[in-house]
């Protein structure tokens, strides 16, 4: 009996390595070709960069700034 398990376990694991190898080889052939050039003809301007980030800035300190809506109840 512990020896038909050991032989069935062997199987199993000989199996999904066989299964691993199928799926990896392709795999593998797929991912070494190589990747497209960007279509990127020119860097985006700074100063969009800086508009984006100084209208974040605002949004920011317009939410922290704005006063609570809590009241005192007693």
């Amino acid at each position: 009996m512990l020896n038909r398990m050991h032989k069935l376990s062997i199987q199993v694991k000989s199996f999904f390595i066989a299964l691993a190898l199928m799926i990896w080889a392709p795999a593998m052939a797929l991912a070494q070709t190589a990747a497209p050039q960007p279509m990127l003809k020119r860097a985006p301007p700074i100063w969009l960069g800086l508009l984006v980030m100084v209208l974040l800035l605002a949004i920011v300190l317009a939410i922290s700034l704005m006063p609570s809506k809590r009241s005192h109840q007693d």
